[in-house]
């Protein structure tokens, strides 16, 4: 309101009623409605300044405070004088605008740099809710303890509760990394996140939002979402001494230009102190990586946080496992039975397996019926070869990869040794296939400019096989590799990207700049890996990347534009051609210029989400297993 009447008073000095006996009642009127900008809306700034001195550090509010008290002490020394430039519609101007800017900038903030984003997609705004046997539409936030949400197949559970109506299947994976069906109970918990499966249900709600498991799981990311990436510290550092430097040039010139000009001197310098502004530096950069960061979760790609983000722009080497990753991971027997083994070897081996959750786990586990109880497995090991082994009921069991190294598929096998004591009790051959989307996502990985390889465990008949399917060069491909041989591979390449299942994986997720996790629960595989992929496969490799690469170049865009803008306007302040009215106008324009940029340059983000369609139906379908009374 000051400032508005202040610029509504200002017009009659410019229309020539400066020497009238209005103009200077206008000019008394203009230094009173200036005195609550100056000593109350700008308050925030000179928190902000006294904060950066007491911390020996500089800030962008430091020279704009420094512009208020010292333009506003000239002004009010003019008026009592008589005569000399006000600069009180300039500095109202420049106060309400900053102000007006900074509660946009907020905005964006809130929306793009909050790990609020990270919960959309789990969980729909809108749900259907039943009250008095209608069916409403309410918000998510908006729920209750005891309200009943009407849940339809395949859709995403919104909230934490109890199965209400009608038993049924939930894929669970996302929480617990079990890539299996699994069978729900009317009055047994589901969870937000998780995929219901089967006919239409209605769950009474207990938990939402940051109270459900998923919300506590996002919680945890707050942190490392909110912590600065070495590029934003950077940018820190040189916007602190950009603004210095400004300061600096703005001092020398007032002294150096008042033995010409005093007047001049003043309105020069005010005006560029005023209109430089390292926004692109210290507003921008965080905000386009929130950008990133919200984007690749609506595709499905939960990135650890934008550091993760500034390390994937630079990957040119992408190293990728084989099953589950490449393959489904569904392993079906070939040849071979354990149906010839005695009950209590079926319950032993059963036992041994219920522990791990490799996908020949999963096999050897739908080839034995289900024991009414376990056997208790000690000394239970995950053997660094490929498999496990422990000492049941004083039996040593072990269930391992085959050692046959003559051994070769032409359908991408592998084949497990079942050991008791050191003796042969079967001798196992699995099937697996390549995933649908994996040849074409290989291609997209290798038009991005990137050298794919192939890293398994295991045998090097299967793992050229697959090589051959994928075109994945033989020199890419190395097979039976042990977790350590992984960790030097990894550590032989730069600027590495390693996609796995997150657990039997994790020393070469560690050792790689970026680990990728396309299996296994959320919460355990970003504590393996900087990268989770909702969707099961690769297919989603190629627009992380892309999201990464296109970030970045908007940044630097970002920062060309900040250069260029304060070279140009800077000279153009201190030659005279900008005056601190102008300068008002064009600071707050500025960074309001460079944030848009940023929404706008990251545009081909939008495009890519929207472009991005994935036949996810099928994927899900063959990505988890179902049990066998409900397979078709």
């Amino acid at each position: 309101v000051c400032a508005g009447n202040i610029m509504l008073l200002d017009v009659s000095q410019y229309a020539g009623a400066t020497e009238s006996l209005f103009g200077h009642f206008f000019d008394l009127l203009m230094g009173i409605l200036f005195l609550p900008i100056l000593l109350y809306s700008a308050i925030p700034f000179y928190f902000t300044a006294l904060a950066d001195i007491r911390q020996r550090s500089i800030s962008i509010d430091l020279p704009i405070a420094l512009a208020i008290i010292g333009g506003g002490s000239i002004g009010y020394y003019h008026l009592f004088q008589g005569h000399g430039d006000l600069y009180f519609d300039s500095l109202s101007l420049l106060v309400f605008l900053l102000l007006s800017s900074r509660y946009f900038l907020s905005q964006l903030h809130k929306k793009y740099l909050s790990p609020e984003f990270l919960k959309s997609f789990i969980s729909q705004e809108i749900v259907i809710v039943i009250e008095n046997g209608q069916q409403l539409y309410k918000k998510v936030s908006d729920l209750k303890t005891g309200d009943l949400v009407y849940v339809q197949q395949n859709e995403v559970i919104p909230v934490d509760g109890t199965l209400h109506s009608v038993d049924g299947y939930v894929n669970s994976a996302i929480l617990t990394g079990e890539a299996r069906a699994e069978k729900k109970r009317i009055g047994e918990n589901v969870f937000a996140g998780t995929t219901w499966l089967s006919e239409s249900t209605i769950i009474k709600v207990e938990a939402i939002g940051n109270d459900t498991r998923m919300g506590q799981i996002f919680q945890s990311m707050e942190k490392e979402l909110l912590v600065k990436t070495p590029l934003i510290a950077l940018t820190d550092r040189a916007a602190r001494y950009f603004t210095f430097s400004i300061l600096t040039a703005g001092i020398l010139f007032f002294i150096g230009y008042s033995f010409v000009d005093p007047t001049e001197a003043i309105s020069r310098s005010l005006a560029l102190i005023i209109l430089a502004c390292p926004c692109a530096l210290a507003l921008a950069t965080p905000l386009t990586q929130g950008l990133g960061l919200m984007k690749a979760a609506q595709l499905g790609i939960i990135i650890k946080n934008a550091n993760s983000l500034e390390k994937l722009q630079k990957v040119k080497n992408v190293i990728l496992d084989k099953t589950g990753t490449l393959t489904f991971g569904h392993l079906r027997p070939t040849t071979g039975t354990l149906n010839h083994l005695s009950n209590e070897d079926q319950i032993a081996i059963f036992s041994l397996e219920q522990k791990s959750h490799h996908p020949v786990a999963f096999a050897l586990r739908e080839m034995l019926p289900q024991p009414t109880q376990l056997m208790t497995v000690e000394n239970y090991k995950e053997i660094p070869e490929g498999g496990v082994e422990g000492l049941i009921d004083g039996h040593h069991y072990s269930c391992r990869k085959s050692l046959d190294k003559n051994y070769a598929s032409e359908n991408l096998g592998t084949k497990v040794d079942i050991l008791k004591d050191g003796k042969s009790l079967a001798q196992i051959e699995f099937a697996d296939e390549v995933r649908t989307y994996t040849k074409a996502s290989i291609e997209q990985l290798k038009a991005l400019s990137m050298e794919v390889y192939l890293l398994t465990g295991d045998l090097s008949g299967p793992a050229l096989s697959i090589g051959k399917v994928l075109d994945i060069p033989e020199s890419h491909i190395f097979s039976s590799k042990s977790p350590e041989e992984k960790n030097q591979f990894v550590k032989s390449l730069q600027n590495t990207m390693m996609v796995g299942d997150g657990v039997n994986d994790s020393v070469a997720l560690a050792a790689s700049d970026v680990g990728v996790s396309v299996h296994g629960s959320m919460k355990a595989s970003l504590a393996a890996s900087d990268i989770y992929l909702t969707s099961a496969g690769i297919q989603l490799l190629a627009p992380a990347l892309m999201i990464a690469q296109e970030t970045y170049k908007v940044i630097k865009s970002n920062l060309i534009l900040s250069i260029v803008y304060n070279t140009i306007f800077g000279i153009a302040a201190l030659a005279g051609y900008v005056n601190p009215l102008v300068a008002a106008i064009l600071m707050p324009i500025s960074s309001i210029t460079v944030l848009l940029s940023s929404l706008w340059g990251t545009r081909k983000l939008r495009e890519l989400t929207q472009r991005q369609n994935i036949d996810e139906n099928k994927e899900k379908q063959n990505s988890f297993f179902l049990p066998k009374e409900v397979r078709s």
